[in-house]
């Protein structure tokens, strides 16, 4: 009974699964092995999965989570130090010009929404899901999907801005 009701929920969802794999694999660098810190690596590949499997705020939260990885492993390595919130590091990374401008105001931009996930906010808060639902007046799904494009789409920019040749 429950794999016959496996097998029927894997076939409803298999075409929507194979769109998301189509789409996030365009952002994927086509490159060989990469090696990072093995958390990191780990948050990167999750947030991949969650997004082929439609869990879209997992995705929105894993994203995010690579970003500030990443961001604060370039300051250290730039001997700047971690500092302890994450609008903190932006503002260093923006001033050592770790990364594009742009990228980083819409890394800022983005954690709006991420956090409001994440902490609770008033209804009324633009970024408040709920309060995007009302003003959009579209399916929360469609709203879920459009941001985890877009976190996604950020992570692989930070993940292509960072690679380095690993040199003999």
């Amino acid at each position: 009974m429950l794999l016959q009701a496996l097998a029927e929920s894997d076939e409803h969802r298999r075409l929507g699964r194979a769109e998301r794999i189509l789409w996030v694999s365009a952002l994927c660098p086509q490159i060989g092995a990469v090696f990072g810190p093995l958390d990191t690596m780990s948050i990167l590949n999750e947030a991949r999965e969650c997004f082929i499997e439609g869990h879209y705020i997992a995705t929105v939260l894993l994203a995010m989570a690579f970003v500030e990885h990443t961001v604060m492993d370039e300051l250290a390595d730039s001997g700047l130090g971690r500092p302890g919130k994450f609008s903190l590091a932006l503002d260093a990374a923006a001033k050592k010009q770790l990364f594009p401008d742009e990228l980083l105001s819409r890394t800022r931009n983005l954690s709006l929404i991420r956090n409001a996930f994440t902490h609770r906010k008033r209804s009324d808060n633009p970024d408040n899901f709920g309060y995007r639902f009302q003003r959009r007046g579209v399916h929360p799904a469609k709203i879920l999907e459009e941001d985890a494009k877009q976190f996604l789409a950020l992570m692989y920019e930070y993940f292509r801005c960072t690679l380095k040749e690993l040199r003999e």
